[in-house]
Order: C-alpha cells, then structure tokens, then sequence
C-alpha cells in the first residue's frame, strides 16, 4: 500500500520514538527510514506524541519516517465471511493489517479438509483474557468435513459456536474456547476436547445453549455469564470439573443429564446461594450423575448445588455428601423438584409412589400434606454403601401448611416393597449452610424416593389393635397389630416382666413406645384383657 513520512525523533539503540502526533499511526503498522531495521513495526502507542518500535532504532536524531498504508478486512453486521480453501488463511502479516469482525458478523471454515481456524491473538488483537472486540469472531461456523484446528492460544467467539456436516474441531492444548452465545454440535464426535476449556462468557443477560444430539462431551466446562441461564437441549458429560464461575450464572438441566466423571470433589465447583443447577422435573429426569467410586474420604463434602427458579440467594437447595470411608460407592444419582401445597404430583419414575398417608390418622385429610414439606428427592447409588451424612435443602417456603417449625422436619424415604413410607423418621435438622436442611447420618437407603415430613405427623404406620394378657401378678404379654394402610400388617408379640398388673396401665403406651421407637397416636382395646387394666384415654 501507499506510504506516509512523518518526522520523527529516534535515539540510537532505543524503541522509543517521539512525534508531533501520533494520530492516524496504529500498532502493527510498517515502519521504515534512517536507522529502521528492515520489518520493523509500531509495537505500541504510549500517548498522543510517544510510540514504541518493535525493534530498536540504529541512530540518533530527528528523521522522516515512513509509515505503510497496509491492508484492511472487514465483516460487517450481518455480513459472512466463507473460507473455502486448505489450509484457510495461510498468511496473517503483521504489516499494517486491519481485521475487524462485527458482532453479528459469521465467518465460517468449509473445506472439505483439514483447516487451520485462526484466533484473535493471530489477528493481532491483544493476548489478554479480553482481546479487542473486533479481532473476536462474532459467529463461527466449521463445517462440511476435516479436522478445524486452532494451534495456538485462545479462541474468542461473541455469539455462537456451529460445527456442522461431519467437521470436527479440535482447539489447541490447554486453551480456552470463550463462548458469548450457544454451541451447536452435530455430534459428540464434532468435537475433540482434550484437555481444553469451554467457557460460556456473556456479561449481556442472555439465554444460552448446549445443543449436540445424542450428547456432547466436555474436559471443563464453565458457566461463567452472569444472571444467565445456560440451558441443556442434550445431556453433557464432563470429564474433568464443572465450575459455576459468575453471580447468577446458572444452569438448567431442562430433563437432561449432567454426568461428572470426576470423582475428587473438585468435579463440581463453585455452587452456592446464587450460582446453582435447575433440576425440578416431576419426572427426576433433571439429574446429576456422579461417578465419585472410592472418591475423596474425608471432611469436605460433596455438594450436588441444586437450585430454583427465580435466581435468589433462598433457592439454593444443594444435597450434600460426606464421605469418610474409602468405600466404592460408584455413580450417585441425584434429582430434586418441588411442588404447590398439596404436595403432588408425587414421584412416578424411576420410583411409584402411590400415597402420602401420615402415621397419625388424625391428619390424613385426605393425607398427610400439611404436615409433609412440599419437595422430593430421588436419591440412587450403584453400591449400597453407608455414608457418612447426607444432608436434605429446602426453602422456607416449602414448609408444610400446619408445620412451619424447621426445627420438625425428618427425612423419610419411600419402600417400594409395601407401597408405603417407611415408618421411621430420620436425621436432624441442622443449620448448615442455611437453617432449612435435614442431615440423615449413616445414610445407606439409596434407589427410591424421599421426603421431609413434621415429627408431629409422621409418614405413615398406624397401630390398629392390641390385646394385653396377664401371666402372673409381676408379668404380662401383649400383642400389637400395625398396617401399613390396607396394604401391608403384621403383629408382634412383646413381654414385658417386672410390671405390677395394678399399675401396667400407667405404663403400656410408654413401653409400646419404647419398643417400638415410634410415637403411639392411637388405639383400641380388643379381646383378652380387662378395660380396666388399659388406659382410658389416648395419650
């Protein structure tokens, strides 16, 4: 191109040069005259009179210097840029040259072979995490077939990502792939992880896109778009660690599967009160597959951080982990969703549940919904392993209508061999990390389903009957019939001895208590013992 000369002061074995002014000058481009090395170009623009030579000047004193026009390449708003040729652009020359991609601009790689897919640093924009706009790609498209390969550094695309036909990209090692819209994948094998990086990076609120039939694998992958939602229309396997990177950036699963094949607890980082996963599907097929195995044995957790719409710092509802023993307790399956007051639907796959009846009777109007908390889990394991503690979140919100102490809430899980709850209540509440959870130590019933329910009303076992039977005037046996609804019953026969007959009614609902480990809340007595000898009234 055409050349300007502009007087210029030089000091011999310096890069700095000084002018009148530096306006019309721009980096990268040629420079030449009185001792300028051959090749020589503005490596930087310090101020408004002060610029620096890419290579030191040989003389000192005030000379024309010549600047070169160069060439310039712009793709305007809308516009498309389609290369067509092996191996694409093959000479990218520092000499003044100008490229410059607008937003909504595409460029797209279309060979049908192997093709080298340039990156911001190589269109001289800066090296830094936030190259200049316009070296940035503003769609990219790899299509048709080969292998599109970046050689160096990081790859910086404004809007969105689409390999197509049978092509296969293939980002440097190590690098990192920024992304500020969605990725369309033809397949899993379109693209090559290796040891790289996907980071969703859009500071716009916006929605963006995981889109790759049959399932798209990444080594790591960051949510890092603040009040964003990055939604999965696939399920995505992540090989090394999925990082909840920005305020606000979350992910939905949207009936998806999120497997994490990392077993350290570094697998999931960075969930918290504002950056968490969307399940809430009523049919738990919003999960999170874990492959932890042995795993990590020791006092930190791990945390599956599940979440809800709206994004807020109270509908952070992580499960929690603790894993203190080096047992194999392979892929752990974890689903969640909530639901309006009356507690339905109730879970159908991969567990039936059929009722939520209470343990008390009183309050099955028409069940137990008030006093049950208006959320599900589905938990599942490979290996029937004993953990540590599992630990239950819930919203304050989801407390049961008749119940709203936190401080009642047990976790009880469904047996699907009776078609019932079982009776016990489990766990504590605690107030880590908010006051609204439920930890269950010794946690070992995996595959089914839970929830939380009031100890006031428990999920359900009713005692129907019992007949008491004197021995001697110091013993006495009576037996007890439970149900399980209509469903499932059986009796027991408990001896008690040492009890005197004349005061085995202030005792008999204590020691039934006692032996069973669940409250009494009602009865009646049958044939084979006196009235007399029973309480007269419920407890």
């Amino acid at each position: 191109g055409s050349t300007t000369a502009v007087s210029c002061t030089t000091t011999a074995l310096s890069t700095t040069v000084t002018t009148a002014s530096t306006a019309g000058l721009t980096v990268g481009q040629s420079v030449g005259g009185s001792g300028i090395i051959a090749g020589t170009t503005i490596a930087s623009i310090t101020n408004g009179t002060t610029f620096v030579l890419s290579q030191a000047a040989q003389s000192t004193g005030t000379f024309s210097l010549f600047f070169g026009a160069g060439a310039s390449l712009t793709v305007n708003a809308g516009g498309k840029l389609e290369i067509a040729g092996t191996p694409a652009i093959s000479t990218l020359s520092a000499v003044n040259n100008f490229w410059t991609f607008a937003s909504s601009s595409t460029v797209e790689y279309s060979a049908s072979g192997a093709q080298t897919v340039r990156i911001a640093a190589e269109f001289y924009g800066t090296t830094a995490s936030a190259p200049t706009a316009g070296f940035q790609y503003g769609n990219l498209i790899c299509s048709f077939s080969g292998n599109k390969t970046t050689s160096v550094g990081n790859l910086y695309i404004k809007n969105d990502l689409t390999i197509s036909g049978s092509a296969v990209l293939i980002p440097s090692a190590a690098s990192t792939m920024f992304l500020g819209g969605s990725w369309y994948d033809w397949g899993a094998a379109g693209f090559t992880e290796g040891t790289s990086t996907v980071r969703f990076n859009n500071a716009t609120p916006a929605t963006q896109y995981i889109n790759c039939p049959g399932g798209e694998i990444f080594y790591v992958l960051i949510q890092n778009s603040p009040n964003n939602l990055l939604v999965f229309n696939t399920d995505v396997t992540v090989q090394n660690q999925l990082s909840l990177a920005s305020n606000f950036g979350l992910i939905n699963l949207n009936s998806h599967t999120l497997n994490v094949l990392q077993s350290l607890i570094s697998g999931i980082t960075g969930g918290g009160i504002n950056r968490y996963i969307i399940s809430e599907t009523t049919d738990n097929s919003s999960k999170i597959v874990w492959s932890i195995g042995t795993g990590t044995s020791g006092a930190s957790p791990y945390t599956f951080p599940f979440g809800t719409l709206p994004a807020s710092t109270s509908n952070y509802l992580p499960v929690t982990i603790f894993k203190t023993s080096a047992s194999n307790i392979g892929n752990v399956t974890i689903s969640t969703y909530g639901t309006p007051a009356n507690n339905q639907p109730w879970p159908t796959t991969p567990t039936l549940v059929t009722n939520l009846q209470a343990d008390n009777a009183i309050h099955n109007q028409p069940d137990n919904r008030s006093y049950t908390a208006e959320r599900f889990w589905e938990i599942h394991a490979t290996n029937n392993v004993t953990l540590d503690t599992l630990r239950f979140s819930y919203r304050s919100v989801e407390l049961p209508d008749s119940d709203l102490t936190a401080f009642d809430m047990r976790a009880q899980y469904w047996t699907a061999g009776i078609h019932y709850w079982e009776r016990t209540q489990f766990g504590y509440p605690s107030s880590s990390p908010t006051a609204y959870t439920v930890s269950v130590p010794n946690f070992n019933i995996f595959n089914t389903s839970w929830t939380l329910s009031s100890n006031i009303s428990p999920l359900p076992i009713e005692l129907l009957s019992f007949k008491a039977k004197k021995e001697n005037e110091t013993d006495a046996v009576f037996y007890c019939h439970c149900v399980c609804g209509a469903v499932h019953s059986y009796c027991r026969r408990v001896g008690y001895t040492g009890i005197p007959i004349h005061s085995f009614h202030h005792t008999i609902w204590r020691l039934f208590e006692a032996k069973f480990h669940h409250p009494v809340r009602h009865a009646r007595p049958t044939h084979g013992a006196k009235k007399s000898a029973l309480p007269s009234a419920q407890p």
